[in-house]
């Protein structure tokens, strides 16, 4: 899997994301934009795929605040990406 996109997706839960993490091995472009998941959560899948993301939209997550996220992408260094959208 290298493009998941699941913006404004109501039906998007935590135990749904947990269960796609093993592909996301491969994962280029993840978008959650709008959806009603765990901050924590995405923060905690992002690593997995650190070397590879290039783009990342997580504005208006219904799930927490964004300071995790942007805490894991600060901490992986996250080389290839080039878009961040947060808000």
């Amino acid at each position: 899997l290298r493009e998941l996109r699941l913006s404004r997706c109501v039906g998007v839960s935590d135990a749904s994301l947990s269960l796609l993490r093993e592909g996301f091995v491969e994962l280029e472009q993840l978008h959650l934009r709008g959806c009603y998941c765990s901050a924590d959560l995405v923060a905690a899948i992002i690593p997995q795929c650190f070397d590879r993301l290039s783009q990342l939209d997580v504005t208006d997550i219904r799930g927490g605040k964004t300071d995790d996220i942007l805490a894991a992408l600060g901490a992986h260094g996250f080389p290839a990406l080039q878009v961040l959208r947060v808000g």
